[in-house]
């Protein structure tokens, strides 16, 4: 699956979510690493999982006021755009955020956060095999006028089934949105 076949559906969620902040995430860090207990437990060697990026990409949707977001997170491990890799990792999810903000002039407020959501991850390598996935997020950063926020993050992702989870994902975002 391309990501361009997951822009409609994230549009028609932030449509559906009345979204009113958009979140662009560039982690010049991203680290994908498989699940080295498998082997253990059934057999199988999920270690053609593992890699390392040289970037990666995210949109986030999140409804001012309201504690939910819709996210997708791409990562390319060339850090070729213009090719599809068959060593790259894409995913799609929704869930809740707590974002508790501090004002510190009229013009300037700071945010702390964390969000937790579920979703579905596609690594390139294993084509048409749609995984499960949940994530979790720590965040902060400036909010200037109200309108541009500007932070990092730090978000784990969790790829497979409860109890048989097959890879885990480690990503450190620079995080710039726009409220409208």
């Amino acid at each position: 699956m391309k990501a361009i076949h997951l822009l409609p559906l994230i549009l028609f969620a932030a449509v559906t979510c009345s979204a009113n902040e958009l979140i662009i995430s560039y982690a010049p860090s991203a680290t994908v690493k498989a699940d080295a207990d498998e082997y253990e437990v059934n057999g199988n060697r999920y270690s053609k999982l593992s890699l390392d990026s040289n970037a990666a990409k995210g949109l986030r949707w999140v409804p001012f006021s309201k504690p939910y977001y819709v996210d997708i997170t791409l990562l390319d491990p060339d850090g070729s755009s213009q090719i599809e890799s068959v060593h790259d990792y894409k995913s799609i999810s929704a869930g809740v955020s707590f974002v508790q903000e501090y004002t510190i002039d009229d013009d300037l407020n700071a945010y702390l956060g964390c969000t937790a959501g579920v979703g579905a991850a596609e690594f390139g390598i294993e084509k048409n095999k749609i995984r499960s996935m949940a994530e979790a997020s720590f965040k902060g950063g400036l909010i200037f006028r109200n309108n541009i926020t500007l932070g990092p993050e730090v978000k784990f992702q969790f790829v497979g089934s409860p109890g048989e989870t097959v890879a885990r994902v480690l990503l450190f975002n620079l995080n710039a949105g726009i409220r409208f």
